[in-house]
């Protein structure tokens, strides 16, 4: 989907769910995250690297 929207130039910013959540939480979190930023031309794509703690699921994540 991502990739479908880039090349119509429907936006120039792309990210998944999890990591817009991740994100948002940012100033509350307890665990580290690793994101990737990608410039290409004028669109921005932020991706997770391998590994990430974003593929690991938590409990009271925000508490």
């Amino acid at each position: 989907m991502i990739r479908q929207l880039a090349n119509e130039d429907k936006a120039t910013v792309f990210a998944t769910y999890s990591i817009l959540s991740t994100v948002m939480c940012a100033p509350t979190s307890v665990y580290s995250w690793d994101i990737e930023i990608q410039q290409v031309e004028n669109k921005l794509f932020f991706n997770k690297r391998d590994g990430s703690q974003l593929d690991l699921l938590s409990v009271h994540k925000t508490s």
